[in-house]
């Protein structure tokens, strides 16, 4: 009978470490869909912001040629 007893509290022992690691999974999942969420915006910001500095890049680098080309046509 004792050792029914022990193996009862062993089962309840690990249906509680079931039950806390589901729960543990299941907000570590949470987090991880929120953290690459985050991640994604970032890297679309940043997408973004290289995007604006190579068309102005660019456009400065156009502006120059006109310019040279212009210098050129007068002389």
């Amino acid at each position: 009978m004792e050792i029914l007893q022990a193996l009862e509290r062993k089962i309840a022992q690990l249906i509680a470490l079931t039950n806390e690691l589901k729960s543990t999974n299941s907000r570590l999942a949470e987090e991880n869909e929120q953290l690459l969420q985050k991640l994604t915006t970032v890297q679309s910001e940043e997408l973004n912001q290289e995007r604006l500095r190579t068309k102005l890049f660019v456009d400065d680098l156009i502006k120059s040629i006109d310019s040279l080309v212009g210098n050129e046509k007068s002389s």
